[in-house]
């Protein structure tokens, strides 16, 4: 059985990374390290991930924006797969399951699935991008398969596994951007690889946020800098 290294960066967000950590451990997979890595958090998070100390690695490091705290968790993944979670945001306790099951019958190296905000509305454009996929269904797209490019929205982060050595072989995320790094490490993957997709809801993505998010920005540099991300 594969192991999942399962990256959470947080910053000032104590009770919700306790949640975040808690669905992660709720995982049917039980094959799965937890990183949990602390960019420079001035709260109580180190003395909220307390009890789960010995359940996961706690790794601090000085604030260097969410890409930083990405890359260090990927140099510190032990796994063959490796997983992103944002700190405000949950699992389906069969996530990991039902993904690394899909990968092993598709034989893909990078697999998403549907992420929902808290009315469990889908919020990416998975299930619009196959019409013939069925709810519960899963299915591989080659690397010269273009749907997701006819989509103004990509995948959430949250609801990708990816292969470590492909993950590594990009480069990781690009540390100069304040947003988009996610667009690009995604964009890279597809075109080298192919995605598989497991059509169904297995993520939950957080909208009504205490404060800003690690890479949250409203300046337009950073939305030209998304843009041209996209392109």
């Amino acid at each position: 059985m594969e192991k999942v290294s399962v990256i959470i960066p947080t910053y000032n967000r104590s009770r919700q990374v306790v949640e975040a950590v808690k669905s992660v451990l709720a995982q049917s997979w039980q094959a799965l390290e937890v990183i949990v890595i602390d960019d420079g958090s001035t709260d109580d998070t180190e003395s909220a991930l307390a009890p789960y100390l010995g359940r996961i690695r706690y790794v601090q490091k000085p604030n260097g924006g969410v890409s930083s705290a990405r890359n260090r968790g990927i140099h510190e993944a032990r796994g063959e797969k490796v997983a992103f979670l944002d700190s405000d945001d949950t699992w389906d306790p069969d996530k990991l399951r039902k993904q690394m099951e899909c990968m092993a019958r598709t034989g893909s190296k990078v697999c998403f699935c549907v992420s929902a905000d808290e009315s469990r509305e889908a919020i990416d454009d998975l299930r619009i991008m196959d019409s013939g996929l069925e709810m519960g269904g899963e299915r591989y797209y080659p690397p010269d398969d273009c749907r997701m490019f006819k989509f103004p929205r990509h995948p959430f982060l949250q609801s990708m596994v990816a292969d470590r050595n492909a993950l590594m072989k990009t480069g990781g995320f690009d540390e100069s951007l304040r947003v988009a790094e996610d667009t690009r490490l995604i964009y890279q993957l597809i075109l080298a690889h192919g995605y598989s997709v497991v059509n169904e809801i297995l993520v939950g993505v957080c909208r009504d946020r205490e404060g800003p998010g690690l890479s949250d920005t409203m300046d337009p540099e950073s939305a030209f800098i998304r843009f041209q991300c996209y392109i």
